[in-house]
């Protein structure tokens, strides 16, 4: 498995509706990997697995505010990013589509 600074990851830092998530390492043998999301009281409102070097998650059911996202890369080893959840606002079908 690559190392875990090796590792580079695309991660919004703002979404509506969805999580776009890519992880631009590809030299890792078993690309299965685990995660999950907490609000800023550490509670888990999501977790998960995906397999690949992709995934979209749908996130609309969170409040709007500040999460979490725990992405588990080796054995104990793990990286958090964090991301801002806003509400689509009426006529923002444009950014929503694009996102």
């Amino acid at each position: 498995m690559g190392s875990l600074k090796a590792l580079e990851v695309e991660f919004p830092s703002v979404v509506m509706e969805l999580l776009h998530l890519r992880i631009k390492e590809e030299n890792v043998a078993n690309p299965i990997f685990e995660y999950s999301i907490t609000d800023t009281e550490k509670k888990i409102c999501r977790k998960g697995k995906f397999n690949g070097f992709e995934v979209q998650l749908r996130v609309a059911h969170l409040n709007s505010g500040k999460y979490f996202f725990n992405l588990n890369i080796t054995n104990g080893q793990s990286v958090v990013y964090t991301f801002e959840k806003r509400q689509r606002i009426g006529n923002d079908m444009v950014e929503f589509l694009a996102s």
